[in-house]
């Protein structure tokens, strides 16, 4: 329910938004989680909550449109941007800690 919201929300153009904001907030949250807290909460939020709220199906989807679209500088800006931006924010995360 809160990635179908977070993209209902960031709907809008080509560019699909509210797959790339989930994928890097749940990046986020489950290295934090990681990289700070013990198994159980790992567990629980980063392969639970994380692991719902995050989607590459639709992220490989999404680009596989965009390619089929005759969009091929948006599909691959979208791969690149879904891959370096998740684990940017993993790095940040890292440095949180």
């Amino acid at each position: 329910m809160a990635r179908y919201e977070v993209g209902r929300l960031l709907r809008g153009g080509r560019i699909p938004f509210g797959t790339l904001a989930v994928n890097i907030l749940g990046s986020f949250v489950a290295a934090y989680v990681a990289f700070a807290h013990g198994d159980a909460a790992v567990a629980f939020v980063a392969v639970g909550f994380c692991g719902a709220f995050t989607t590459y199906s639709s992220f490989s989807w999404e680009t596989v449109e965009l390619w089929r679209d005759d969009e091929r500088l948006l599909a691959a800006a979208n791969a690149a941007s879904n891959a370096a931006l998740s684990l940017a924010a993993v790095a940040l995360a890292y440095l949180a800690v």
